[in-house]
């Protein structure tokens, strides 16, 4: 029953009061791809139960290298133990109790993450598990999470705008066709003007043209 219930929800009905079932304590997953995932659980599962949906969800086949984060108090994003803790030891308070007529559940929110980075990326067997790496990478440079010189930043957003736009147009070069913010750290946008921005990341992306999305993100990573 809970596997029902949990495909139910991972296929875009809501969480509410009205639709969770008895017994049941809403999770909301983060995906890589900034979509959510709402999953009804049983109050003393771990969070097997729930990474196990997320990989069937997305038909992950490399699963070991991934898992999932939970914001602590400290505000740190820590990973969680899939195996030998509760996810009420992880939850927000309230989690588990039955919420008062006409309130909300308290809903425990979940980020499916890349675990473990691999030195060699040939070890990379399926595009999907090259595309979830580059989706969390591309998050980390442009967040800064990742840090690297400058110039393999610029170098790492041509690659982006390949991968996430296709080969460009003629007509598309002469327009301002994407925002550099979108692609680059801040500490990059700052130091280097809109418009030289604009020259240096759309030279980029013109010499890319012909490359597939999963040649673009593989050359990223």
């Amino acid at each position: 029953e809970e596997r029902r219930v949990a495909q139910m929800t991972l296929q875009g009905r809501k969480t509410s009061i009205s639709s969770l079932p008895q017994g049941r304590c809403p999770v909301e997953v983060v995906l890589l791809n900034n979509a959510k995932l709402q999953i009804a659980v049983e109050g003393q599962s771990v969070g097997q139960v729930v990474f196990d949906q997320v990989v069937s969800h997305q038909a992950i086949r490399q699963k070991d290298l991934f898992g999932l984060t939970y914001f602590a108090r400290s505000g740190e994003e820590v990973f969680i133990d899939l195996e030998r803790i509760k996810l009420f030891k992880y939850a927000p308070i309230g989690w588990k109790e039955v919420p008062e007529k006409n309130r909300p559940p308290v809903i425990f929110t979940l980020n499916f993450r890349v675990r473990y980075f691999l030195e060699d990326m040939n070890q990379l067997r399926y595009a999907q598990t090259i595309h979830l790496y580059y989706l969390q990478l591309r998050r980390q440079m442009k967040t800064g999470k990742m840090c690297c010189p400058e110039s393999v930043a610029i170098q790492l957003a041509g690659f982006s705008l390949q991968a996430e736009i296709g080969s460009l147009s003629a007509e598309m070069a002469r327009q301002k066709y994407f925002l550099p913010e979108n692609f680059l750290p801040a500490r990059v946008v700052h130091n280097l003007t809109n418009e030289a921005l604009h020259q240096k990341l759309t030279a980029l992306h013109i010499s890319h043209a012909g490359m597939t999305r999963h040649e673009s993100e593989k050359e990223f990573l």
